[in-house]
């Protein structure tokens, strides 16, 4: 029985050192892939290639199979150590990346304050936004935050252009009615005859027409003074 049970044994154990074999030829094939994928990357510039190729290794590294925990330790040092070589140009772009966007607020909150505010400048600032995100993605989390910091200033310059426009407008049709309302009032006292009445919605006439207040408003119909009154 006890023969019996070795030799089960030891083909169980015969199986084990056969799989982590093929397991540390799997990750260390990966380890010189990754060691010799950094020097050929290593004056690459195409950001988005290199954070898809460096994601793979990191899946592989994670499906490449089971070791003992003392095999494991010891792979898993030196595959961080060649993981972060390989990370040392991407993390170093991505840090000029980062400033390159914080300086891009600046210039943002810059020109949300300047008066009347510059659309065409503003485009040509959002553009080179959007082409420092489409060559260097960053972590959701941080693109984010700095798109957020970004876009603020400029929501904000917007909005307050929309709501200058609109009591601009607001102001413009209160004026024009005050004019309105003052040439109805003067048609309506040449209508009267009364001259003393004609004067005084003259001067109602030019102060609405200089955006003065007028003393008792008289109030009549819409209609168009007469050259005749005009000339009192």
């Amino acid at each position: 029985a006890c023969n019996t049970a070795h030799q089960v044994v030891e083909a169980w154990l015969s199986k084990v050192r056969e799989q982590e074999g093929q397991v540390k030829a799997v990750r260390d094939a990966l380890l010189a892939e990754v060691k010799n994928w950094t020097q050929v990357n290593a004056n690459s510039q195409d950001w988005r290639a290199i954070s898809r190729d460096l994601h793979q290794f990191a899946q592989r590294w994670r499906n490449a199979g089971h070791l003992s925990e003392k095999l494991y330790t010891q792979y898993q040092g030196h595959w961080k150590a060649a993981i972060k070589a390989a990370h040392t140009g991407l993390e170093q772009a991505q840090k000029r990346s980062v400033d390159m966007r914080h300086a891009l607020i600046e210039e943002a909150k810059q020109l949300a304050a300047q008066l009347p505010l510059r659309v065409d400048a503003v485009k040509a600032l959002q553009t080179r936004w959007q082409a420092e995100a489409q060559a260097l993605a960053l972590d959701r989390k941080t693109e984010q935050k700095l798109w957020e910091a970004f876009r603020d200033p400029i929501d904000q310059a917007f909005a307050r252009k929309d709501q200058a426009r609109e009591k601009a407008q607001t102001e413009i049709s209160a004026h024009d009615r005050s004019v309105l309302a003052a040439v109805a009032d003067l048609d309506a006292a040449n209508t009267s005859a009364d001259a003393q009445q004609i004067r005084a919605a003259i001067a109602a006439l030019q102060s609405a027409v200089q955006n003065r207040p007028v003393a008792d408003p008289i109030v009549a119909p819409a209609a168009t003074a007469s050259s005749a009154a005009l000339n009192l």
